[in-house]
């Protein structure tokens, strides 16, 4: 049984608690964060998420405002709060204000000036990689640092077409105490890759493609979903359709008369963005964990001077096969500095502890999200969660060489006699990747920009109504058909 990630239910609730959401016709809607309340002279000014420009609205006798789900009084709303207005349209005056405390948001607000950029505007982990003043040059090497192609001669990439696969995924969110007026949900769109090509994702019902608001901008298919018939009221299907050529490849090391014939999928060096995204430090990827520090101290895992990026990060790999356990719960914490300390995680995690180690030493290294290229059991398990293939691995990048992929889940639990040697840089060409890298920044629609972490365990989604979000539920199936590529 392969290692699983999958939240049960990935869906946002905290926004329900309305007694009424029936919106009229003639009222617009604004979401955004909060920058500026005047008690006194009755005016709200809203950061726009859609343009990135403020909206000064005014209040009346019947404006009425909400803070996370209760009813309260204009002077108990404040800056850096998100929040989503309904304005009665031509007026500029509020009907409903509906906002939500966000403590970045809101300590970002305190350094707010109109009309100009602040740190409020950037995503979490953006504002994560902003260094603070007076903080020191880690130990860690810089971007730019120690990329020499000599050092990776005697690797090469082999890569091959493998199948080419269309999958469906379904997936209907049921919550029967919940007066639905209108869904959003919002799904993955197949990157291209050295592992799968002439990719194409759909989505029923109709969706759009958007770009999230993180930096690495990925492709999301986004659906608003008004309710039209009574049983959508109480639950939403889904259908995605996925196609892509898959690749296998497989890192071989060659004599010392061949090193250098050949040719690799990706001989070009990265660009200094893509490099800069694949070092970056984020609120999950973080990289200047104590914990993290102290596991790479105790196993030696800095890189060291001479060593090429893939006998450094076999090295990294190692250590997690030997000294890591696998663990997977419906409560999973992923962030680095628990899933250090513990030496334990499922597949997201340990791959995290493996990107996050080669990207404090400078090298570039990314999670990919996705699913095996399997139909789904209906009857297999991962602990208590029904399991439909949602994995997650990693790869690092070395100049000359190319993306080589890593599995260390899979490394832990079916070949620590052989410390992973079997899944360290080794793709048989048998995983759909959904998207590269976790925390993606997506635009709800109603309730402005929300954190997501990942979305191979089914849809993200919204819902806009009444009644009591108690007792969801979800039925799902993944089904894949190969042909030859």
């Amino acid at each position: 049984m392969m290692p699983n990630n999958r939240i049960p239910t990935v869906v946002f609730l905290g926004m329900l608690f309305y007694s009424s959401v029936l919106f009229a016709a003639a009222e617009e809607i604004g979401n955004g964060k909060i920058r500026v309340v005047d008690a006194k002279q009755g005016i709200v000014t809203i950061r726009l998420t859609s343009t990135d420009s403020d909206l000064s609205l005014g209040v009346d006798a019947k404006s009425a405002f909400y803070l996370n789900g209760k009813s309260v009084k204009l002077g108990e709303l404040a800056a850096g709060q998100k929040a989503t207005v309904f304005y009665k349209s031509g007026t500029k005056t509020i009907a409903r204000l509906r906002a939500f405390d966000d403590p970045v948001a809101k300590e970002a607000a305190k350094k707010y000036v109109a009309k100009k950029p602040t740190a409020g505007e950037l995503s979490k982990s953006a504002v994560m990689d902003k260094k603070p003043a007076g903080e020191k040059k880690t130990a860690g090497k810089s971007v730019a640092a120690n990329h020499d192609a000599s050092l990776n001669a005697r690797y090469r990439l082999e890569i091959k077409p493998k199948s080419r696969v269309h999958a469906i995924l379904t997936y209907e969110l049921k919550m029967p105490g919940v007066n639905a007026t209108d869904w959003v949900a919002c799904a993955p769109v197949l990157p291209d890759l050295p592992s799968q090509r002439k990719v194409q994702s759909t989505m029923s019902p109709a969706a759009k493609q958007v770009r999230e608001k993180s930096p690495l901008k990925r492709l999301v298919l986004q659906a608003q979903i008004p309710v039209r018939t009574p049983s959508e009221r109480t639950s939403v299907p889904i259908k995605v359709e996925f196609d892509a050529t898959l690749y296998s490849r497989s890192l071989v090391e060659v004599d010392s008369a061949d090193q250098g014939a050949g040719e690799n999928e990706n001989l070009a060096d990265l660009t200094d963005h893509e490099r800069s995204l694949a070092t970056s430090r984020t609120p999950r990827i973080d990289t200047k964990s104590a914990a993290l520090a102290s596991w790479m101290d105790k196993n030696d895992l800095a890189k060291k001077a001479g060593e090429g990026e893939i006998d450094h990060a076999r090295r990294v790999f190692v250590s997690i096969v030997r000294n890591y356990q696998y663990e997977y719960n419906s409560q999973m914490d992923w962030r680095i500095e628990p899933i250090c300390s513990k030496a334990k995680s499922d597949c997201g995690g340990l791959s995290m502890a493996f990107v996050a180690a080669l990207r404090r030493e400078g090298t570039p290294a990314r999670l990919i999200v996705g699913r095996w290229a399997k139909s789904a059991n209906t009857k297999e398990m991962v602990g208590d969660v029904p399991y439909y293939q949602s994995h997650v691995k990693a790869e690092f990048f070395a100049v000359g060489v190319g993306w080589i992929p890593v599995d260390c889940a899979s490394g832990v639990l079916y070949d620590k006699k052989n410390d992973g040697v079997n899944f360290f840089g080794k793709d048989r060409g048998d995983f759909i990747v959904f998207h590269i890298d976790p925390e993606l920044d997506v635009d709800s629609i109603y309730f402005g920009r929300q954190p997501v972490i990942w979305l191979n365990g089914g849809p993200a989604v919204w819902v806009v109504g009444g009644g009591s979000p108690d007792s969801p539920s979800v039925v799902e199936d993944w089904k894949v058909e190969k042909s030859d590529p």
